[in-house]
């Protein structure tokens, strides 16, 4: 997956999806333009395309948008035993600043 920060608070994901449709396995690329969520909206989705010649299936975009969908809501995310949350992102051309909420089980031995 590739992200790009364009400015403007967008986010751009870039990203291939193997997809099986009807016993019928094709590789797609896929680019996504997304504003973050704030205090004052959810996440926002400017765009969605596939790359040129490639097409896939109506149930296969809602699919997939479903499960976006479900991973933006969920009330944090967790990896390698630490969980955390995403207070606050702001987003500019080139970088991206978060702010971070996390719960450590264990810290890491040096």
């Amino acid at each position: 997956m590739q992200l790009h920060l364009p400015g403007e608070g967008k986010l751009v994901f870039s990203s291939n999806m193997q997809v099986t449709e009807r016993g019928e396995t094709q590789q797609v690329r896929f680019t996504a333009v997304m504003y973050p969520r704030t205090h004052e909206r959810s996440v926002l989705m400017e765009a969605f395309s596939f790359e040129e010649g490639q097409a896939v299936s109506l149930e296969v975009v809602v699919a997939f948008i479903k499960t976006l969908k479900e991973l933006v809501d969920l009330p944090y995310l967790e990896f390698d035993g630490t969980a955390f949350r995403i207070k606050e992102m702001e987003v500019q051309k080139g970088s991206v600043t978060l702010q971070v909420e996390a719960h450590i089980n264990q810290l890491p031995s040096l």
